[in-house]
């Protein structure tokens, strides 16, 4: 980068110098790289080609969880999420054994990496929620269920300071990943006291209505609130509350 000196200051082109202003500096540089024509037509570029196929469809894929789940996700760290699913997306992409190369697709890959990715990337599930759970997703009908014990918050649970409740989520998303569309529907306890001896067992339940040729996927979260004067305020600390991808079933 050239810096622009003198009284006459340039912005825009001239053959091959590009003329233009950064955070209040005029700046020129030469026109450099490969064109996008020759990456598009070269032969010698087909590898790239295929890779920018691929990477845009984990791009693609990601954009459909992100927006699918929309709300589900404002109370956790989600500043990285994008690059986080892509970089899986592409990982799950690489063992589709079928298609060739810059043509494999998310739905024809192992779509069991997915199960374990957190959303949050400041709090795991596990590190504030201490107790197992079950879970079940059924294809024939399309019901996913998780099963809680009944807790201790006081040792089951680790909350943040202020927080006087906590709420439970999960949430059932059918996506698909060829046509870009996909189903979610979510469910959620209610406020459960941090402050009593035993938080009853919660059994939290959906039903997908459109699932048959896609993937089944089964999210679990907590967040925790302060209730003051009969309103639950959500306290929003990425630093406890949690999302987890906890189960997939393929199509």
């Amino acid at each position: 980068m050239t810096k622009q000196h003198g009284l006459i200051k340039l912005e825009g082109t001239i053959e091959d110098i590009s003329f233009y202003k950064r955070n209040g500096t005029y700046c020129a540089r030469r026109k450099g790289g490969v064109s996008g024509n020759r990456i598009a037509r070269d032969p010698s570029y087909a590898r790239t080609r295929e890779n920018n196929n691929e990477f845009g469809r984990a791009g693609k894929a990601s954009k459909l969880i992100r927006q699918s789940l929309g709300s589900l996700l404002q109370p956790y760290n989600t500043r990285n999420l994008h690059t986080r699913l892509v970089t899986l997306l592409l990982r799950i992409i690489k063992t589709d054994n079928i298609h060739a190369r810059g043509q494999r697709t998310i739905q024809n890959g192992e779509l069991g990496f997915l199960q374990g990715f957190e959303f949050n990337e400041d709090c795991q599930l596990g590190t504030t929620i201490y107790v197992a759970y079950g879970t079940s997703i059924d294809r024939a009908t399309g019901i996913l269920t998780v099963q809680l014990p009944e807790l201790k918050p006081i040792s089951d649970l680790v909350s943040p300071s202020g927080a006087t409740h906590f709420q439970l989520v999960m949430a059932g998303m059918a996506p698909n990943f060829d046509n870009l569309s996909s189903e979610v529907q979510s469910t959620r306890s209610a406020f459960l006291s941090l402050t009593n001896s035993i938080a009853a067992a919660q059994i939290l339940t959906v039903t997908l209505t459109n699932f048959s040729d896609f993937p089944l996927v089964q999210i679990l979260g907590i967040e925790f609130f302060q209730e003051v004067n009969g309103q639950y305020y959500p306290l929003n600390s990425f630093s406890f509350n949690a999302l987890k991808l906890i189960g997939v079933s393929s199509s």
